[in-house]
């Protein structure tokens, strides 16, 4: 918990900083491939907003989905596109 920590990094003379602490641990949780999924309906949409997260590769998504990695890819490069253009 909290306390344990400030209690350990008070006795190794470590502080909480952004510096000291990985990007990955800084960040909040991310919901699983399963809930982004059942929140998106659509497989494209959730794909994109899987990838949009920053936590999942397209490898990771390309098999949860059941399909292959350059596809997933065309997906996600088409969604970007159409945002560059608006």
């Amino acid at each position: 918990d909290d306390k344990f920590v400030e209690r350990m990094q008070g006795k190794m003379r470590v502080r909480g900083d952004e510096l000291s602490i990985p990007k990955r641990q800084r960040r909040a949780p991310v919901p699983s491939l399963e809930q982004i999924a059942e929140a998106n309906p659509d497989r494209n949409d959730a794909i994109i907003a899987a990838y949009g997260t920053g936590a999942y590769s397209y490898r990771e998504i390309a098999a949860y989905h059941g399909l292959h990695l350059a596809t997933v890819r065309r997906i996600v490069r088409r969604h970007w596109m159409q945002q560059c253009e608006n």
